[in-house]
């Protein structure tokens, strides 16, 4: 196995991963806003929200 090429792989895989996560975890605020439209979108309620 050429151990430079799995070491990329590795390393790529799991700074994506982080990079996910963390975008998961901190969505970026200022794109939320951007228009009435997305302030609509935020305000209303999940799509899984049931009323029981």
């Amino acid at each position: 196995v050429f151990i430079p090429a799995v070491l990329v792989l590795v390393v790529g895989i799991g700074a994506l991963a982080f990079y996910m996560i963390h975008r998961m975890a901190h969505p970026p605020v200022t794109q939320l806003y951007g228009s009435p439209r997305d302030f609509q979108i935020i305000m209303q309620k999940p799509m899984w929200y049931e009323e029981k």
